[in-house]
């Protein structure tokens, strides 16, 4: 992991050994590089801190899985891909397309009618091996993990509700697969 202060917050989750990892966001997760190139400069990040956070976030689920995550389950609006300028949506669906091949990952679609409103960022339910969870989300100022156990039902209960307005894996796929091509 870099040295980043930004990256800091992400230690606790990075090191831990996972079952299941449960994210609903409104953006694409995981992204690709070109994906978080894009959204960081439109986010005005200084360019400068721009080429190490993509790399730090790039590998993110790459390092879960080494550290023995045994599936990732992504819930996120269709548009987070098909918004995008061609050629980043392309190597998007890619990206995506190449981590479900892993077998780690299910991306669960929802389409435009279905959008939930309430979800503000980036939700993160990581389940542990010895039982327990971490729960998490992503703000401009990097991931904030929840330690109150209060949260940890508000949180589950929302990427419960995502999942029941998502398109299934093999549906959800089929849809990559077309923006993929076009």
């Amino acid at each position: 992991m870099p040295s980043s202060p930004l990256a800091a917050p992400c230690t606790r989750i990075v090191t831990a050994e996972f079952t299941r990892g449960d994210l609903s966001s409104l953006v694409c997760h995981p992204r690709c590089p070109e994906y978080m190139t894009l959204m960081m400069r439109r986010n005005l990040i200084r360019a400068a801190d721009i080429t190490q956070l993509v790399q730090a976030r790039s590998r993110r689920f790459e390092v879960l899985v080494a550290n023995k995550l045994a599936s990732v389950m992504a819930v996120f609006p269709a548009f987070a891909v098909t918004r995008l300028p061609d050629d980043i949506r392309r190597a998007q669906a890619r990206r995506l397309l190449d981590l479900i091949g892993t077998g780690h990952l299910d991306v669960h679609l929802i389409m435009a009618e279905e959008t939930p409103i309430g979800l503000m960022g980036p939700l993160m339910m990581f389940h542990l091996h010895e039982g327990g969870a971490i729960a998490a989300s992503e703000h401009n100022r990097g991931v904030i993990v929840h330690d109150e156990a209060s949260d940890y039902g508000r949180l589950h209960n929302q990427i419960k509700a995502a999942l029941g307005r998502s398109l299934p894996p093999v549906q959800s796929r089929r849809f990559l697969d077309e923006e993929k091509e076009k």
